[in-house]
């Protein structure tokens, strides 16, 4: 596929973009992720149980 010379600075732009936002939220997590893992070694929460509550924490604390 033949990208115009417009089309590659978008398309930098926008994965420069969402990388930040990406490493930002990631930044964010990571206060919950250690919280988990504790969750995981010390009380026994499976893998699906994690992922459910990352997916009802994510609104909440991201907003």
């Amino acid at each position: 596929m033949f990208f115009k010379t417009i089309d590659k600075y978008i398309f930098k732009e926008l994965v420069k973009c969402f990388s930040y936002a990406r490493g930002f939220t990631t930044i964010l997590y990571l206060d919950k992720f250690l919280f988990m893992a504790e969750m995981i070694v010390n009380r026994g929460v499976n893998f699906n149980e994690m992922v459910m509550m990352m997916t009802y924490i994510s609104p909440a604390f991201l907003a």
